[in-house]
């Protein structure tokens, strides 16, 4: 009998997830955190001024092994063994900077006018990203070897909803506006968060502080990265707040209502559908179209975990997959959970859905010698 934390049901892992059978513990022996690649040496490191680079080297090929170590040690997040710290070690990385003489530049095809190489991690090969796991690009490239993409995306945002938990406990008490502000308060100059924004004990009783953890873990494994055109990945935040099933729900309005001839629809209009969307209408059209289109974009990028069937076609488009609430009520005039027990189901929600998907993605990986990249050795 398959284990919960290896299954790619989404009902099964949510259920094992809401009755405490899955725990962090289960979560970090089943599934590699990208953050940590750079340490390990089968995955590497690609310094790229974009998401995939298919003509010459990357800029990390024509490092020494010296200069490569250098960045290695710059990019180290492994001094936080607890997943949130690490997290926050992540996003408040600066910008690393390796000085560049004549020999460096001319190895790595610079001119003159470079003085130095500078570079952060994006463990999800977005467009804008200097460095990137290589075991990334092995992914888009194994699993979506087709696709019209020129970027990556990470689709649930730990961000918003750590922010907002913090919002609902009465512990937001920073003045800082901005996320480096924010996360400069919660910290101190060790990196560990300082005791009035620890989430140990958080409601306990609803295991919120832990499955706020499993979600700053599995934020950057397998099951929350998907391939999609540049404007995707920054277009969606305003309207979605970074929810994938908010951001689902204007691709499959996109799909059925928008991609020939605009008709009425329930869905906001705003510049997310209205403009990013039809700016990504190769990578989208790709699919197909209609609700043969937006069924294929949810079959094509493992997404059965958000989704359900509606073969009434009660929801509009007959056969259309329809996408499952991350929490009752969940919806655009309604999308940061207010109290305890909409926080509880949004987490067990995500992560269940990260949990599952990434199990769907390593089976379709089979035994292509990439899978390795991605799941503990010992599972």
């Amino acid at each position: 009998m398959t284990k919960a934390i290896q299954s790619t049901g989404f009902n099964e892992v949510h259920d094992a997830l809401q009755a405490g059978d899955i725990t962090l513990a289960d979560v970090e022996a089943r599934f590699v955190d990208l953050k940590t690649a750079f340490q390990r040496g089968t995955q590497g490191m690609e310094l790229n001024e974009r998401y995939e680079r298919i003509e010459g080297a990357s800029c990390w090929d024509g490092l020494t092994d010296t200069e490569r170590q250098q960045v290695v040690e710059g990019c180290s997040f492994n001094e936080f063994s607890d997943p949130l710290e690490r997290w926050i070690a992540y996003a408040q990385q600066p910008e690393f900077v390796l000085p560049l003489d004549d020999e460096m530049r001319k190895r790595l095809g610079y001119t003159r006018r470079a003085a130095r190489l500078t570079y952060q991690i994006e463990c999800d090969g977005s467009k804008s990203a200097k460095m990137v796991p290589a075991a990334i690009n092995a992914l888009y490239a194994a699993l979506w070897p087709e696709v019209p993409a020129d970027s990556g995306d990470t689709m649930n945002s730990f961000w918003t909803t750590y922010k907002q938990a913090l919002h609902v406990m009465g512990r937001a008490k920073w003045r800082a506006r901005s996320k480096a502000g924010i996360l400069a308060a919660m910290t101190d100059e060790a990196g560990h968060l300082r005791p009035e924004y620890a989430i140990t004990g958080m409601f306990a009783l609803d295991r919120i502080d832990q499955q706020l953890k499993m979600l700053a873990y599995l934020t950057h494994t397998i099951g929350n990265f998907i391939p999609c055109d540049g404007p995707f990945n920054s277009g969606r935040y305003k309207a979605t707040d970074d929810y994938w099933d908010a951001t689902l729900e204007y691709v499959r309005d996109w799909y059925l209502n928008r991609q020939g001839v605009k008709v009425e629809s329930d869905v906001p209009d705003v510049g997310f559908n209205a403009g990013v969307l039809a700016e990504c209408r190769g990578w989208l059209d790709s699919f197909g179209r209609g609700v043969q289109g937006w069924n294929a974009f949810v079959e094509e990028n493992y997404l059965s975990a958000y989704v359900e069937t509606d073969p009434a076609g009660a929801s509009g488009g007959q056969g259309a997959y329809v996408v499952r609430s991350f929490f009752a009520g969940h919806g655009f005039g309604h999308l940061l959970p207010k109290d305890p027990p909409e926080l509880q189901e949004l987490l067990a929600h995500m992560n269940a859905a990260i949990v599952a998907r990434g199990n769907q993605m390593l089976e379709a990986l089979g035994h292509d010698a990439r899978r390795e990249l991605f799941v503990q050795q010992s599972t």
